[in-house]
């Protein structure tokens, strides 16, 4: 049974919305069809404001196909498998993070 703390841990995150973008833009760059969409991922107990995926909805588990984070200096880390590159204007850091993640092959993770 789980405990008091990890109910109301639970409870705060319910009412927190899975996604805030970033206040340097108005809104994230559009993702086709329903499968991809913007997440900020959690660590423990509370979602990580300054990180963004994007993700594949499969069945079994959301696969993240890129990443975006915010660093102390302003810029931006974009990722996605083995690309990776270091982005000043926000705009631009996650328009190449959806477009890394609209050119990846989804194929290996539907054999999964």
């Amino acid at each position: 049974m789980p405990s008091r703390h990890a109910h109301l841990a639970a409870a705060r995150r319910s009412q927190e919305p899975a996604l805030v973008a970033p206040a340097c833009l108005p809104e994230l760059p559009p993702l086709p069809g329903d499968a991809l969409g913007w997440r900020n991922p959690r660590e423990g107990e509370h979602f990580l404001r300054n990180r963004w995926h994007i993700c594949f909805d499969h069945p079994a588990a959301p696969f993240v196909l890129s990443s975006v984070t915010q660093l102390d200096d302003g810029s931006f880390d974009v990722r996605s498998g083995t690309a990776r590159a270091r982005v000043e204007d926000p705009q631009a850091a996650f328009e190449l993070a959806a477009g890394w993640a609209m050119a990846a092959d989804v194929a290996p993770l539907l054999a999964r």
